[in-house]
Order: C-alpha cells, then sequence, then structure tokens
C-alpha cells in the first residue's frame, strides 16, 4: 500500500530503521554507557577487598572476587533487581509514549501505517536493545572481572569448581534466561507505553510494579501464591551456576514470562488499536 506521501509503511516502518533512529539518542548513549561504566566501578570497588569482607553479604556476594567469572556472577545478580528491569522498561516504555511526546506519533500513523505493525516492530527493537544493553553489561563484567580477578577457575554458590570457559557458558545462560523471563516487564511497559504520552510514567509506574512483586515475594506467602508473582523466578538462573543444572524453575520461569507478555501485550494492542491520536 502507498500512503498519501508515497512512501511504503513496510519500508518506512522497517526494524532495521527503527533501531538505526535510537542509534545515536541520547536515552541510548546513556544507557549503553552505563552499562560499561558501572561494572567497571565495582570491580574497582572491589580490588583489595578479602572475598570474606563482612559487608559483602550472601554467597555470590563472598566469591564475587574469586575469579573474574565470579564477578561476572556476582555483576548479574547485583543488577537483576534493579538495573537490568531499568533498561527493560526504558526501552519498551519509551516505545509509543515518546513518539507521543515528540508529536511524532500522529505523523507515523497519517502516511497511512498498520498499528499493530508500529507496535510490534517498537516492541521487537526495544527488546533487541535490551539484548545488546545486557550482553554489553555481562562483557563489561567479565572483562573487568578477569583483568581485577584473573581467569582461573570460579566457585559456584554451591560450591563446585567451575572452568573459566564453562563460566563464561554461563553467563550466556543468565542473559539469555534474564531477556526472556523479563518480557514480562516488558509487556507490562509497553501497555503503559501506549496509554500515556509522559515517557517518565512509562518507566516510573512498571518499574513500579516490579519492586512491588519483588517485596510481596520476598513476604511468607505460601508458594503457590509467590509463583503467580511475575517477578519470582527472576533468580532460577541461579540453579545454572553448577555442574549439575537444575531446569525446573528456569522452565516455570520461562513459561510464566510469556503467559505474562502475552497478557500485557494484547492489553497494549487492544489500548493503541483504540487510542484517540490527538491532532
Amino acid at each position: 500500500m502507498i500512503g498519501a506521501t508515497g512512501a511504503r509503511p513496510v519500508v518506512a516502518l522497517g526494524l532495521r530503521a527503527e533501531l538505526l533512529r535510537h542509534k545515536r539518542t541520547t536515552q541510548t548513549r546513556l544507557v549503553f554507557s552505563l552499562a560499561v561504566v558501572v561494572p567497571v566501578l565495582l570491580a574497582l570497588a572491589f580490588v583489595g577487598a578479602p572475598s570474606s569482607a563482612p559487608w559483602l553479604g550472601g554467597d555470590i556476594e563472598q566469591l564475587a572476587t574469586a575469579s573474574g567469572g565470579n564477578f561476572a556472577m556476582f555483576v548479574l545478580f547485583a543488577s537483576c533487581r534493579l538495573a537490568l528491569p531499568m533498561i527493560v522498561a526504558v526501552f519498551f516504555g519509551s516505545a509509543i509514549a515518546s513518539e507521543a511526546s515528540w508529536q511524532s506519533l500522529k505523523y507515523l500513523l497519517a502516511m497511512p501505517v498498520p498499528r499493530e505493525r508500529l507496535l510490534w516492530v517498537k516492541a521487537l527493537a526495544a527488546w533487541l536493545r535490551c539484548a545488546a544493553a545486557f550482553a554489553v553489561v555481562a562483557a563489561s563484567a567479565v572483562v573487568a572481572g578477569s583483568i581485577a580477578f584473573g581467569t582461573r577457575d570460579a566457585v559456584s554458590p554451591l560450591g563446585d569448581s567451575i572452568s573459566y570457559e564453562y563460566c563464561l557458558l554461563m553467563v550466556v545462560q543468565m542473559i539469555g534466561y534474564e531477556l526472556v523471563h523479563l518480557l514480562w516487564l516488558g509487556g507490562a511497559a509497553l501497555a503503559v507505553s501506549v496509554s500515556t504520552d509522559r515517557v517518565l510514567v512509562a518507566w516510573g509506574l512498571p518499574l513500579a510494579v516490579s519492586n512491588l512483586s519483588q517485596i510481596l515475594d520476598d513476604l511468607p506467602l505460601p508458594d503457590g501464591v509467590r509463583e503467580l508473582l511475575p517477578s519470582h523466578f527472576g533468580f532460577a538462573w541461579l540453579d545454572l551456576t553448577t555442574t549439575a543444572p537444575d531446569w525446573t524453575y528456569v522452565s516455570k520461569g520461562v513459561l510464566s514470562a510469556l503467559l505474562y507478555f502475552a497478557a500485557f501485550s494484547t492489553l497494549a494492542h487492544h489500548i493503541f488499536r483504540k487510542k484517540d491520536i490527538k491532532w
């Protein structure tokens, strides 16, 4: 179909074009800069600190300086509660809300462009940007940790000795799992993004839901209730940090994330399809 301007909607809203649009934005530069810098700063903070230092806390924290692989696992563990969810909320929350705040959404839809295509291209672009940012966090943590603490065998929280190469594989598995698990948050952010033109609301509300879910998960609720919380399986990847990984909770986490994403994205589609765009 040719729009009024002669542009083809399929070309104008291609995934590659959408990714290029965000490549040099301040938002993207800031997120990726922090993804590189924060693991480096953490490594500098840990240099010289004994692994048994009281302030390091639990098992993964205590093992952070054991090797570069252990440090990478610690960074991912520390990032799962706030940093990684924040990346997802920012990228998915900006998908439509940023276009509305810039007053460019009405021009995109005037081409004409099917709203369904606009929504899904932006959602896929947001997820790919999340994947790139997560990979940068992991790569920065591995490089900084390897330089600071060496490439000797890692020690899992369960006490297993893990080769450096196998530890890198586990880091990839962790990042892959978090990308799928946090789809629930991406779907929630997308639903908020199509409902407002205030970008900060599109970021903050999903993060508030994520934090509330984590707080409820820490309460002594029945297991059946806690498993219904979208954030409950956020640390299921810890079952993979051993030479005999258990995929039970990982599988449950993937299923839970996909179901929540399906529900939230369906809601987003319904809202966006009926949304009145102010001209």
